[in-house]
């Protein structure tokens, strides 16, 4: 009889010292706001666009402070100026309507509210590699979407996976990137139309880590085969936003590619890395990240983002896919990237495709 009582005075005193854990409270450092910088120019003739803010920690709940009433310029290397004005919306700064050249060279210079001068290195712009064919075939994905509940779970989506080719550069493999969304056309009654029966398109962008055809291999080489662009699902209402009350109709898919110089390519690398990190030890953390924004004024201050001067391309195409008939079709249309993210009119548009 006295070994279950010892056993049993051995148990409770491991019960014990296991509920009187310390709880361990780790002293973070909180690093200082960073002033962080976003701006793209391209050979497209319109206004372009550089946002300036600075960072918060990890645990605010506020938004991004603008950084507002700074002086914002892009320069090239033939000594031209382009001034930015600040737009309506604070720290987000325009330009008049222009376009950068191809085989130029361009600098961002900002001085903040602070005095403090910055600046971005040279970014040559690129001359575009066209996509030389866009294909696709019936395949699956899987996505985490809501259930009735609020309660994330996995689901798999029938759809298309579409790929592209790029054709043959003069030297070495083109890097670009690309961004694809998709208009979904859809039509029923009072969404949020006072008309009978509405017309509505809608864009859904695939959020993805930045789509740069990143080579693991050789870099010699002059074209880019089966890159993968985009998936997009067939059949399901939810992921275009699309009422119960309509139908859907015809999708069109939307492709704007960049080209990249190296500097850009491996920014954009270093972002990917980061994005496509599980958590491990060594992964890469943002202020890894190299970008090429530089304070002048006081070198030894962090500042981070890209500006980045690319060329780029905007194209639309219809799609259509059956996974009863197995059958993909992706046809060239006219460019319908000047749209609205969505619209709705009371007759039939042009651009209208029923499936």
């Amino acid at each position: 009889m006295k070994t279950p009582a010892k056993y049993c005075l051995l148990m409770a005193c491991l019960f014990f010292h296991m509920g009187c854990k310390e709880l361990y409270e780790p002293n973070l450092e909180i690093m200082e706001p960073l002033l962080t910088v976003e701006g793209i120019l391209t050979d497209e003739q319109k206004s372009h666009q550089v946002k300036i803010f600075y960072t918060r920690h990890y645990h605010d709940d506020e938004k991004a402070v603008a950084v507002s009433d700074a002086f914002v310029m892009v320069s090239d290397d033939q000594g031209n100026e382009f001034p930015f004005f600040e737009s309506g919306k604070s720290g987000y700064y325009q330009s008049d309507i222009f376009s950068a050249v191809v085989g130029r060279s361009y600098k961002l210079h900002i001085r903040t509210p602070e005095d403090l001068q910055i600046e971005s290195g040279w970014q040559k712009v690129m001359p575009m590699a066209d996509i030389d064919s866009i294909f696709g075939f019936i395949g699956k994905l899987n996505y985490l979407v809501p259930n009735f509940f609020g309660e994330w779970m996995m689901q798999s989506y029938e759809g298309i996976r579409v790929f592209v080719d790029i054709a043959e550069a003069s030297a070495g493999i083109p890097r670009i990137r690309f961004e694809a969304s998709i208009m979904q056309l859809f039509y029923g009654p009072n969404y949020p139309s006072p008309y009978p029966t509405g017309y509505f398109w809608r864009k859904t962008n695939d959020i993805v880590p930045p789509n740069v055809n990143f080579s693991e291999g050789p870099t010699d080489a002059a074209s880019l085969k089966n890159h993968q662009l985009i998936f997009v699902p067939l059949g399901v209402k939810r992921y275009y936003g699309i009422p119960d009350t309509c139908d859907p109709a015809g999708k069109y898919l939307l492709v704007r590619s960049f080209s990249l110089n190296q500097e850009a390519y491996l920014f954009y690398k270093d972002v990917h890395r980061q994005l496509s990190a599980e958590g491990r030890l060594f992964d890469p953390i943002m202020t890894q990240i190299t970008g090429n924004i530089r304070c002048t004024s006081q070198p030894e201050k962090k500042v981070l983002g890209f500006f980045e001067a690319s060329s780029s391309v905007s194209k639309t195409y219809s799609i259509y896919g059956s996974p009863m008939l197995n059958l993909v079709q992706i046809e060239p249309y006219e460019d319908l990237s000047h749209m609205a993210d969505w619209g709705q009119l009371s007759y039939v548009p042009d651009f209208w495709r029923w499936r």
